[in-house]
């Protein structure tokens, strides 16, 4: 077993399963869902990374700068990418 792929075999085992998928469920309909806070001098202080398909939302990454934290900042961000996740048509989101 190969603990350390090159990336060309990453590569074909993220498109073998992306073909198995398609052939089974169809196409995933994946779009990136990225997200960004600034405070007042424009500064990067909080961010969200994740995605949406096949009618569901994830989320990689939600990051709040140490000094931002407590503040809502970060679920202002949820709330945020939730709502898109809706327009975007997914379900089983909850929102307040």
């Amino acid at each position: 077993m190969n603990h350390s792929p090159s990336e060309k075999e990453i590569n074909f085992v993220r498109a073998s399963l992306q073909q198995f998928n398609e052939e089974h469920v169809g196409k995933d309909g994946h779009t990136p869902l990225s997200l960004v806070e600034y405070d007042e001098t424009g500064a990067v202080i909080a961010g969200i990374l994740g995605g949406t398909y096949w009618g569901w939302m994830y989320v990689d990454i939600l990051w709040v700068h140490e000094n931002h934290r407590e503040q809502g900042i970060g679920s202002k961000l949820l709330r945020e990418a939730e709502t898109e996740a809706v327009r975007r048509g997914c379900h089983h989101v909850h929102l307040d």
